[in-house]
C-alpha cells in the first residue's frame, strides 16, 4: 500500500512525501496536482522503499537489486530486461546483477536506457552542453552552459537573489517567473531554464551586471575574467548573441517536446 496523488492530466502516481515536499517548495503541486490529500492505494510497481545510506556505487545498488528481487520471491530467470537512467552507477548496477545471479538464469539480462535519458543525452550532444560526448554544437553549448551556470551562482546565494528581486522591484514588476536552474539528467531541463531566461531577460541582464563587476558580490569573478586576456567578460556576462541563441533554443526545444 501506498499513498497515490492525482494529477490534473490524468495521472494517478504513487509518490512519496519527500517529492511532495520538493514539489510544493518548486510551487508545482497547484499546478500539477488536483489535490494534496493523498488516496491509499495498492502500488503494482512498488517493490522496494530503501533509506539508502552507503556509497551509491553500481556493485552495491546491484547487489541491492539481487537481495530486493530475493525477497519478494522474483527468481533470475524472471528478468529478462533492466531499464535504467543515464547514470554510470545505473549501468553497473545491471552489470552487477547479471555477474551475481549468472548461474541461476538461462539467459542474459538486456540493459537499456530510458527513452528518456536517451533523448536528453542526445539534445546534449546537439546543443554542445554535454561533457561525456564531443560537442556539435560548441558555440551554443558555451551560451548554454554561461547560462546554467549564472543560475546555479544565483540560486545558492541570498545576496544574488536579493540583487535580482531588487532589480525586479525597481522596473515594477508585478509578476515575476521563477528562475529554473536545469538539472542535467532531467528531460526539457534545458527548455525549462531558456524559457524562465527569456522571461526576465532585462532584469537578469541587469542584476547579472551588478553582481559581477569591481565592487559587486562577484568583484573576484570579475577581475579573474577582466584581466585575464584569455578569458574576457563575454564568457561570463550575457550579450545579444546569448539572447539571440537563448530565444532559437526555446523555441526548437518547444517543437521538439511538444511532437514527443
Amino acid at each position: 500500500m501506498a499513498n497515490h496523488y492525482h494529477f490534473k492530466n490524468g495521472l494517478r502516481l504513487a509518490m512519496s512525501g519527500v517529492t511532495l515536499t520538493e514539489m510544493t517548495k518548486d510551487g508545482l503541486t497547484n499546478d500539477l496536482l488536483k489535490s494534496t490529500v493523498p488516496t491509499r492505494d495498492r502500488c503494482q510497481a512498488l517493490l522496494d522503499f530503501t533509506n539508502w545510506t552507503v556509497p551509491k556505487t553500481g556493485e552495491l545498488i546491484g547487489e541491492w537489486l539481487g537481495e530486493m528481487h530475493d525477497s519478494v520471491g522474483i527468481k533470475p530467470d524472471y528478468i529478462g530486461s533492466h531499464i535504467v537512467d543515464g547514470a554510470s552507477n545505473a549501468t553497473s548496477s545491471a552489470n552487477k546483477l547479471e555477474w551475481i545471479t549468472r548461474g541461476e538464469r538461462s539467459q542474459k539480462i538486456v540493459a537499456d536506457n530510458c527513452d528518456a535519458h536517451k533523448a536528453n543525452t542526445t539534445a546534449d550532444q546537439a546543443s554542445g552542453t554535454s561533457d561525456h560526448v564531443q560537442n556539435l554544437n560548441p558555440e551554443l553549448g558555451t551560451s548554454l552552459n554561461k547560462l546554467h551556470k549564472t543560475f546555479g551562482r544565483v540560486g545558492i546565494s541570498s545576496k544574488r537573489k536579493k540583487i535580482v528581486r531588487n532589480v525586479q522591484t525597481e522596473r515594477g514588476r508585478e509578476k515575476v517567473v521563477r528562475m529554473d536552474q536545469a538539472v542535467a539528467t532531467r528531460w526539457g531541463a534545458r527548455h525549462e531554464e531558456t524559457k524562465s531566461a527569456n522571461c526576465n531577460q532585462a532584469d537578469l541582464a541587469t542584476a547579472v551586471g551588478r553582481m559581477i563587476c569591481p565592487d559587486g558580490v562577484d568583484a573576484a569573478l570579475f577581475r579573474e575574467y577582466n584581466e585575464n586576456r584569455n578569458l574576457g567578460l563575454d564568457r561570463i556576462l550575457f550579450n545579444e548573441g546569448d539572447w539571440n541563441l537563448y530565444q532559437q533554443y526555446e523555441a526548437g526545444t518547444s517543437f521538439k517536446i511538444s511532437y514527443l
